[in-house]
């Protein structure tokens, strides 16, 4: 009986402390940190040029680890896929990081700069932007188009045929040449722009090519890592040692009744 109430005991400690820890995501990061704390990481999907202060960046297996798993030479670009705050600090994560592209691993994101991207480009045009009132949503059939990291970019991304059914445009845009652009999101990744009035033309000039890389500034908040998964390492602790105290209550006030020889008989 006392094992059985330890044993359930101690299954609730395990599930209490696994549901903290883990989430469900499509996306599975090969860094076990990450793993186990990706519901407190914040979606960044952002390139970066790495900037250190003495010519390089360390790369480190979780935040604030001593040794380094490889390093970054300055100017080199990594994507990284999430952000967190630990110890008081903003450090990224990025898989196949490192002059040899083989590790993955965490950043000093005050140690990086942020390249021009559409996120860029969307908080210097935000105001411009408007709901797109076209007719694609009429469109049922897929059909092709080039698509760009944000109108004006000067680089194509890719050449691909758009599903209506899976794509849609979450807000346009009106260069001062009067052509139409479309924002379509994608959870796989960042997202891209499609000029709405002239699809597959693969030639339309820079008209606002990608500024220098600058300092990241965190638009989302962040909770504190460090703190938080010690504090919850203290409620682990002390509902073991309630578990464990309960477990020894019960083995010293609980005892059996003996039952005499004489009751066992059958009339």
């Amino acid at each position: 009986m006392v094992r059985r109430i330890f044993l359930i005991l101690l299954a609730c400690v395990f599930l209490a402390s696994s549901s903290v820890a883990y989430a469900d995501a499509i996306y599975e990061p090969q860094n076990d940190f990450t793993k186990k704390h990706l519901s407190d990481l914040v979606e960044l999907k952002r390139s970066f040029t790495a900037n250190g202060k003495d010519g390089t960046v360390a790369v480190k297996a979780k935040p604030g680890a001593k040794l380094n798993t490889t390093s970054i030479k300055n100017g080199s670009v990594i994507f990284i896929q999430y952000s967190c705050l630990y110890g008081g600090e903003f450090w990224g994560y990025a898989e196949n990081a490192g002059d040899s592209r083989q590790y993955s691993g965490w950043v000093k994101l005050d140690q990086m700069l942020v390249n021009y991207d559409h996120i860029t480009f969307a908080e210097e045009h935000q105001n411009e932007f408007y709901a797109y009132e076209g007719a694609y949503s009429e469109i049922t059939d897929p059909w092709p188009c080039v698509t760009w990291p944000w109108p004006g970019a000067g680089n194509l991304q890719l050449e691909i045929t758009v599903n209506p059914a899976i794509f849609s445009i979450s807000h346009a845009y009106l260069d001062k040449e009067g052509r139409e652009w479309g924002f379509m999101p994608d959870k796989r990744s960042t997202g891209f722009w499609v000029c709405l009035s002239d699809p597959l033309n693969q030639d339309i000039p820079a008209f606002n090519p990608a500024k220098e890389p600058t300092v990241w500034v965190p638009q989302i908040e962040h909770v504190d890592l460090k703190g938080k998964f010690a504090i919850v390492d203290i409620i682990i602790a002390l509902v073991a040692v309630v578990v464990l105290g309960t477990a020894v209550l019960i083995r010293v006030f609980w005892k059996p009744k003996k039952i005499s020889g004489d009751s066992h008989h059958f009339s």
